[in-house]
Formats: structure tokens, sequence, C-alpha cells
């Protein structure tokens, strides 16, 4: 037989379950690419995949390949290929198109003119042009335009998409995509990792697709034998005889169920969602084999039977709106204790959207996948339901913070884990602020970051987010609120971001500040408790519960940015340096010299660790351990780039006397500003909301402040975090 060039499609992420399945089908010389796999088979094959196929979405046959190098081009090439060699007359036609390059920057534009050329072909050739219908089409062709111009053109042997099976006769809100629904039952192993009397269970199961999808995987019948219609029909290639034969084997699998088998149970409160479920199971001719009651899945009534090892796989609701998130939560909780109280054994696979809401199962993932449920990004939770897992997840949940045992939540206390209104209402603000800044935060691959700050006059905390763990920073509140109340408050703040996240005490830390100076150098605890985080690739070290500050000043993230950018080949001095994060910034941008100056021994040694961390050369970075005052009247270094940003108050006792940034920072800029060469930069920052820059300094430097420049989006409520100037000499003054 001849072998075909031939390409199937799948949701992104269920590329490598598609290779393996077309690897089985028999493919061959198969080569991946995001949401595609390409390969050889021949016209049996071909129709294998079409048949038998559980994750594929469509299959492509290749016809020719083309560079084009512009629209009229593109035409040219669709109204003179030999399409008559590969199809008859089409009654009506849809082109999907896809990808751009320099010439055809518009999908639609491509489509409409591959359309008009392949119109006018068929009125030229046949005398009769075809209509467009896109939902059904007679003859669907795809196109793809790749980024150097070269145009491949294909039959979607397919027709509709393959998971369009043709046993859904009903339908619910929000149903998750049958080959997506195929894939998850490959990814956890269903059938082939369980005992031949295992059953599956969804305990939510709206219309019926995990239940459908996993019988006919036991069964081994081809989910594409209800469909009445394919892409291959008008194909020339098309062998009606070695097409039927298939389909009649796969039949006769499907008639030869026999009544009392039941592999799937389901179950779900909605009335309408259990008479689609049964519409489908009816149509997909599996009604022996699954059952399904309106019953809350709490309730179940499995027969002892089926009670042995198998699978529970569900798509539970995520909600649209956060005045969901309260009953969703209890929804999700409650589908975990019953899975940990009656179905210990057994495997747990669930699909959402929303991280928060698996975190309420109180159960900890053994594996975890990203999935796309049509354009819905998910994540795919796999759990094994144990005593030993559960255990161990309370547990994880009931681990005091090492810093603040006054803040335990404990998970097992179920009076500690009702919610009152006020930390609801925190909840949804968490996850509304967590949703906002997502698509920021995965475009520039920022892992710390603030989340919330003060944003609800109750609860006055700044929640900042470490790669994974949380730091809650509580503002000191009046004297006028009694201490029960800030305590109270304090738990629920807790209680909600735990909630909010899924997370262990161990991964929350919580403090008092004091005031809104920088004054970070008095020691809180010694847990020594550190963690690496990466910033654009830069390593740091942080410490979220040992020092009121963490070692890392993230509303400083825009300008270690800047400095990066602009140290190249540059001289670089960091006046108050504390852990040196703006130092490894300039180094990492290519700084020759660094000099870091800071008063305690504590920070340079943290300083020395980031230098390490970051594999630079110490011999090139200077930590030098002196009062930054002393040290600008001694040394004659000059510098291209000087970074200052001094604490708003300082009264250590390694000082002659104090320092106070508002009565010394003119005094402080000028001495900085003479270890600056004449074309050279300084950027002078602080923290201290009522700062108020001395305008002596305007005549004498140019001056500039950039404050708004070196803010994030995670800092647009709180646009007073640290106020910045850009200094230069003025050599006309």
């Amino acid at each position: 037989m001849v072998d075909y060039h031939v390409t199937a499609t799948a949701a992104r992420g269920l590329e490598g379950l598609l290779h393996k399945e077309l690897e089985h089908l028999g493919w061959k010389e198969l080569s991946d690419s995001v949401g595609a796999v390409t390969g050889q088979c021949d016209i049996e094959t071909i129709y294998r995949t079409c048949l038998g196929s559980r994750i594929a979405s469509r299959v492509l046959l290749a016809l020719t390949t083309v560079k084009i190098t512009d629209a009229e081009d593109l035409y040219r090439h669709v109204i003179e290929f030999p399409w008559q060699e590969h199809v008859s007359l089409p009654r009506s036609i849809c082109i999907d198109f896809n990808g751009t390059s320099d010439e055809i920057r518009n999908t639609h534009f491509g489509s409409l003119k591959i359309k008009d050329a392949f119109c006018d072909w068929s009125r030229d050739y046949f005398g009769k042009r075809p209509v467009v219908d896109k939902k059904t089409p007679h003859l669907r062709i795809n196109a793809f335009l790749d980024k150097w111009s070269n145009l491949t053109l294909a039959l979607d042997l397919s027709g509709d998409p393959l998971h369009k099976r043709g046993y859904r006769v009903a339908g619910v809100e929000a149903p998750i995509k049958e080959n997506v629904a195929a894939a998850l039952l490959q990814r956890i192993g269903w059938p082939d990792s369980f005992s031949p009397e295992s059953s599956i269970v969804d305990p939510m199961c709206g219309s019926g697709t995990f239940l459908i999808e996993g019988a006919l995987m036991a069964l081994g019948i081809a989910p594409g034998i209800y469909r009445s219609r394919y892409g291959f029909f008008p194909w020339k290639g098309h062998q009606s005889e070695v097409w039927q034969s298939l389909l009649e084997k796969e039949k006769l699998k499907l008639e030869a169920i026999e009544s009392g088998s039941v592999i799937a149970f389901g179950f779900d409160k909605d009335e309408k969602a259990i008479l689609a479920a049964k519409s489908n199971m009816e149509k997909a001719g599996l009604s022996k084999v699954i059952n399904v009651e309106q019953r809350d899945f709490t309730k179940h009534q499995l027969p002892k039977a089926h009670m042995n090892r198998g699978l529970i796989i569900t798509n539970p609701p995520y909600g649209k709106r956060l005045d969901d998130v309260d009953s969703l939560y209890r929804l999700y909780s409650r589908l975990g204790k019953t899975c940990k109280d009656e179905f210990a054994g057994w495997v747990l696979g669930l699909i959402t959207p929303e991280q928060s809401l698996a975190h309420q199962l109180r159960l900890r993932a053994d594996k975890k996948n990203k999935v796309y449920n049509g354009a819905l990004e998910c994540e795919f939770y796999q759990y094994r339901l144990s005593q030993s897992t559960t255990k161990q997840a309370v547990e994880a949940l009931d681990q005091a913070s090492p810093l603040n045992e006054s803040n335990k939540v404990k998970a097992s206390d179920e009076t500690d884990l009702v919610l009152s209104e006020g930390a609801k209402f925190l909840v949804n603000r968490l996850l509304k602020n967590q949703k906002k800044l997502s698509r920021w935060l995965k475009r520039e691959g920022i892992n710390c970051y603030r989340l919330y700050d003060a944003d609800l006059p109750e609860y006055k905390f700044a929640i900042d987010v470490y790669d994974g763990n949380y730091h809650l920073q509580e503002y000191k509140a009046p004297k006028s609120v009694p201490l029960e109340d800030q305590q109270r408050r304090a738990k629920e703040v807790v209680l909600a971001v735990m909630q909010a996240f899924g997370l262990s005490n161990r991964q929350v830390s919580t403090k008092l500040r004091q005031s809104n100076a920088r004054d970070n150098y008095r020691k809180l605890a010694d847990t020594q408790h550190r963690q690496v985080v990466d910033e654009y690739g830069a390593k740091f070290e942080v410490n979220l519960f040992d020092y009121l500050d963490t070692g890392l000043f993230l509303d400083h993230r825009p300008m270690r940015r800047w400095i990066r950018e602009n140290a190249n080949n540059k001289r670089f001095l960091n006046l108050f340096c504390y852990t040196g994060a703006v130092t490894i910034s300039a180094a990492l941008g290519g700084a020759v010299v660094t000099d870091s100056v800071d008063l305690s021994k504590t920070y340079l040694a943290w300083a020395q660790r980031n230098i390490q961390l970051n594999g630079l050369d110490a011999s090139c970075h200077s930590l030098i351990n002196q009062d930054v005052m002393q040290f600008l009247e001694t040394s004659s270094n000059q510098y291209e780039l000087i970074f200052v940003d001094p604490p708003t108050f300082s009264n250590s006792k390694k000082l002659d006397g104090v320092f106070d940034v508002q009565l010394q920072h003119v005094e402080l800029i000028e001495k900085a500003m003479r270890h600056l060469v004449p074309d050279g930069t300084l950027i002078f920052s602080n923290n201290f909301q009522k700062f108020k820059l001395d305008e002596r300094l305007s005549t004498m430097f140019n001056v500039e402040e950039i404050t708004a420049q070196t803010l994030d989006m995670d800092y647009a409520r709180n646009k007073k975090i640290h106020q910045c100037w850009r200094i230069t000499h003025d050599n006309n003054k």
C-alpha cells in the first residue's frame, strides 16, 4: 500500500499521548510539534486513526507545500493546483487557515484568498462554484503558512473534529471534550493500570463523557463508530471496501456487550444532567455497562462487589463568579472527605482551572498536568487515596509557622476551618488579585510579587508571594483597636490565605510591621529557613521568617532590571546595600567592578552568599563593612553608576550618632555625587512616605523623579511604596 504524509492534531499538552497512540496504530517516522504529530501511514492506518483515535482532533492529508511571495502568489498556487486529482466536485467547502508570515498577516484574509482561488478553479474545471459551509461542509481544506512563507495545503480527512464522536445527543453546561476526557483517562492509567474488576466512578457526571469514554476504552471499542460522515468520503483516494471492513468489525464489538457487567457509575444532583447522560449512553449502546443516578455523590450506593480498587474521575463545577467561592469550597471539601473516608485504595483524577478549588480536597496530589479543555487552561490532578496520604496531608496543614505560634491554624479543628464573612471577602479579593496579575506574571516570568496591600480596610496586611511561599506583614493597628480584635483578624488572614491557595502553615510567615521604616536589622527568630528565588535569571536568597524584611525588596524589581540593562562595562557603587540584590543585578548586567557598602556584617554575609549563588567572581565585587558617610569621606573611587537606598532612620550602635534620611539626604547625595563621573548616573530611592526632596539639590544637579517608572503593576495600589529620582551632573552649573 502507498504511504501518505499525514498530520494528526490534538489539544496542546497532549502531543506525547497522541504520539504513543499513533505509534500503536501503525504510524511511522513520527515527529512532534505544538499540538500536532506528523508521520507516514497507509490508507488502512488512516481509517483506523479516524475511527479509533481517542486523542486526535483532526487528521490532515498533505497535498503540496509551496513557497509564496505575496497574496497574489498564494492565489495563483491554489488555482493552478490539480485539485481534480484528489477530489470530485464538492457541493460545499470550508477553508481552515492557520499561520502568518511577513506577506500574509491575517488568517481571515488568507482563508478568503484560498477560498476565492479554489472556487474559481472549480468554476473553470467543473463549470460550478461550491458554496461555503462552515458547519457541515462536503470538503474541508486545511492550509498552514509558516513564518518562512511556506504554504502547505491539506485535505481534512476527519471532516468534523474527531472529538465529536456522534454519541452526544444531549449536553450540559461546560462539558469536557470527549478527546480530552479520553486523554485524561489514559494519563491516569485507565484501564491498563487497573484490575479487570475495577470500576470507574464520576461523582458529578454531567452528561456522562468520562463514563462513556472510560467504558469504550475498557471494552476496546473505537469511539468513531457512531459518526455518519468523515472528510475522506469525497477524497478520490478513498477505498470504501477497506473502510467498511474496519467499521463492521468495530460494530460487532458493540453488539457483543452483555448486560449485567457494569463498568461505570455516575452521580449527579441535576435531573437534566442525568437525563442527558442516559440519552448519550443509549445512543452509544452502553446502557448495559453504565449506571447513573440522580443522587448526591456523598450518598452513593455502589454495590459491594464494585468497592474494590477503581478510578474516581470528574470535571466538577468551578464557578464563573467570585461569589461562588464559598459554596464551591464546601463542594470540593465534601468531595475530598468522601473520597478519603469511603474510597481508600482508589485513584482520584480531577480537572479544574482553579488551583484554589483543588486544594480544598485537602489531599496531596501525586501528579498534576497542564491540559487545555478548548481554550480553557486547566490542571489535571491525580491522587492515590490511602490512609497514609490522607494523614500526611492533614499533618502538613497542621504544621505551625516556626515564627509565630499565636497564628497557628489547626487544619484538624473543624471550627477553625469555618471562614467568617470578612474572611470570605478576603478570599475573594485574593483570588481576584491573583487572576488580575496572572497573565502579567506569566508573560514576565515573575514568581515573587505583591499580591495584596491592605485592599480591605479591616485586614491591613501586605501579602507577598515568594515562589509558592507567602509572607504576611501586618501594619500596626491604632491603639483604639482591642488586642483580641487584632489577633482575630490576623488569624483570619492566615486562614484565608491558606484556604485560597491550599497552603500548609509552613508556607506562611506572619510579621507585625511597627512602622513604615526599613528598620530591618532586628532579628525576630533563628529558623535559618532559607529559600532561593529567581528573578530574570538572577538568584537571590530570601528568609521569610527570621527578619522583618526578607532579603529582597520586591518593589525594586523594575529598578534592578534597569540597572542590569545599564551596567555593562561600568563601575557600580551600591550604598546601604543590604543583601546585595541590586549589586547582583549590576554584576549580571556586565559591571566590571562593584563596591557594596553596609554597616551590617550579617547582611554583607548574605550578599556574599548571593554572589556565590550567581557564580560571580568575588574578586571583582567588593563588600565593604563601613558607615556610608565615612566611606564617602575616605574613598577616592569613581563610578559611572551609583545606587543609594538609605533607611528612613537608624540609630545603630556602630554609628557615632543617628541617621535620618529627611534631615541628611542633601549631605548624603552631595557626597555621593563627588564619586560620580561627569556623565554618570546616580539613582536615589527611599521608602519614607512623608519624604520631600530638598529643592536645593535641583540647583546643584539635574534631578528627575522617576518613581512611576520604577513600579510594576503589583504595586499599582500602593504607589508610595518608595520614591525614586535619577540624578546627574549639570556640567553648566
